[in-house]
């Protein structure tokens, strides 16, 4: 899209959006802090959504701009009448004496575990500055020997000190969030939860919304929506057939290509070169006989610890520690895989990071190239920190073994250890053999069913993966002039969760669905 065209596009579809929030009943009276900081359309259509159902233009409205497309938040903002805007870069305070008090960190910290233990402003995590090191680095540890580092922990000082500065402008009864990682976004979430502020993160993902409130402070490392245990436990059997039926039409879905959020393209569209079992027995000269378990990295640097990550430093440390444990049990064939979206992210990848693997040898690299469903028939059992290979996989009928609570750890479907020690144990033993199978496939599918399908009435209103960015403006329009109804049940939804104590909303809206879709 040429950006001439982009323009015009991004001009017509705000115009949609700021035309029907000012349709909307004005309800929230008190001042909101806005996000402006991450510039995607769908945001903003979520925005718009969420700003409607609840009517806060009614509230005193502050937005916060960050360092990336500053101008084009400020326009945005203006389109839909919030006039008030802060640059976080000017609230930053001292710069000086951050990089002084990031030089006194980093002359203390001697391993990057190190880095987890430092006690930072406010008692802000540092979980969440390491994992917005990795990010800006692209990398898969703390390089402790990197001279940028200083600047990126005075950064991250910085963020601290613009949070409680925003935070102090105003006495907000909401923040209104686009993501609760990074820098910028995990600290103005961290105090203001700390301050009793509730946080709303207009967070979406395969087509639909998926906002989470954050309440107290435990919330931040609980921000996917999806259904938990107790939801999962209280359903009536009727009800896990229906979403059991749904989520495996949509499994089928994604493994035979036909979805398009950016994991699955990688995973399954990208990756077209198809393997069978013996072809990959054959390749590694391997004894058809013995177990092929998979093991499936995450992106190194795509924040590791929101999800609660405890047993294990990073990514990274658990690839070697995993690796550690399977070099020595040679009962089994082991497949380390990539993640999919290595070859999106860029930075370092599996192949960058593993030792040269013998050649015949029991331990060997999934091809980038082999299509991600052929290699998962094949494999026996799958290994995961946290993907959604997991529910892939036991959905087919697989043994999965995850490393650490994660986002499903207890929905009943995997095998979840309690630690690192029990982890690596399992690895050593025949962890698979004493599953049920039968049981598992099962509530993996209700998983999935509730996951990722939808009411039935969404089925018009779905929005394309955020990663197509700028081309999604242009179809605003008839997005919104053709799925009326749509657009009313979803404000109604919102409304009802924004009033109740359910923190995801996806997971609260499929509760209410009576016929569900995918």
């Amino acid at each position: 899209m040429r950006a001439h065209a982009a323009s015009r596009w991004r001009q017509r579809g705000e115009s949609v959006l700021a035309d029907f929030m000012a349709a909307a009943e004005p309800r929230f009276k008190g001042a909101v802090l806005v996000d402006g900081m991450w510039d995607n359309p769908n945001y903003w259509i979520r925005y718009a959504l969420f700003r409607a159902a609840v009517g806060s233009a009614a509230g005193r409205e502050m937005g916060v701009l960050g360092a990336h497309r500053a101008a084009e938040g400020r326009r945005t903002l203006e389109r839909f009448g919030i006039s008030r805007a802060r640059q976080v870069l000017d609230r930053r305070g001292d710069m000086v004496a951050h990089q002084r008090e990031a030089r006194r960190l980093l002359a203390h910290t001697g391993t990057p575990a190190d880095v987890l233990r430092w006690r930072l402003p406010h008692g802000v995590p540092a979980d969440f500055v390491y994992d917005g090191i990795l990010k800006r680095r692209r990398s898969a540890s703390v390089d402790l020997r990197d001279r940028r580092l200083v600047g990126d922990v005075a950064e991250a000082l910085a963020s601290i000190a613009a949070a409680e500065a925003l935070l102090d402008s105003d006495r907000f009864e909401l923040v209104l969030l686009s993501h609760a990682v990074n820098f910028q976004f995990a600290a103005l979430a961290w105090l203001a939860v700390r301050r009793g502020i509730p946080v709303v993160l207009l967070y979406g993902n395969y087509g639909v919304p998926r906002f989470v409130k954050l309440v107290e402070p435990a919330d931040l490392y609980d921000t996917i929506d999806r259904p938990t245990a107790a939801d999962l436990a209280s359903i009536s059997e009727a009800r896990q057939r229906d979403l059991a039926a749904v989520g495996s039409a949509y499994l089928g879905k994604r493994r035979d290509g036909g979805t398009d959020d950016i994991g699955a393209r990688y995973a399954f569209q990208k990756a077209s070169a198809r393997v069978s079992r013996a072809a990959l027995v054959e390749k590694f000269g391997w004894d058809p006989g013995r177990p092929i378990i998979g093991v499936y990295a995450s992106n190194w640097f795509d924040f590791p610890h929101p999800c609660g990550m405890s047993h294990f430093r990073d990514f990274l440390d658990w690839t070697e520690a995993t690796l550690s444990a399977a070099r020595g049990q040679r009962r089994v064939n082991w497949l380390f895989k990539a993640h999919p979206c290595d070859q999106w992210y860029g930075g370092v990848t599996l192949s960058d990071l593993m030792p040269r693997l013998e050649p015949g040898g029991h331990v060997q690299l999934v091809p980038s190239d082999w299509n991600g469903s052929a290699v998962l028939e094949a494999m026996d059992a799958v290994v995961t920190y946290h993907g959604t290979v997991g529910i892939e996989a036991a959905a087919a009928g697989k043994p999965v073994l995850v490393a650490d609570r994660g986002w499903y750890h207890d929905a009943g479907f995997v095998t979840w250890p309690q630690s690192r020690e029990e982890y690596l144990e399992a690895l050593t033993g025949d962890w698979w053999k004493a599953i049920d199978l039968h049981a598992t496939r099962r509530r993996a599918q209700v998983f999935a069913g509730w996951y990722f399908g939808r009411p039935a009435w969404q089925r018009g209103f779905v929005l394309t993966d955020d990663t197509v960015q700028a081309p999604i403006y242009s179809q605003i329009p008839r997005l919104f002039s053709e799925n009326r109804e749509a657009l009313r049940r979803e404000l109604d939804t919102i409304r009802a969760w924004f009033d109740s104590d359910r923190r995801h909303y996806h997971t609260f809206k499929m509760s209410l669905a009576e016929e569900l879709s995918w």
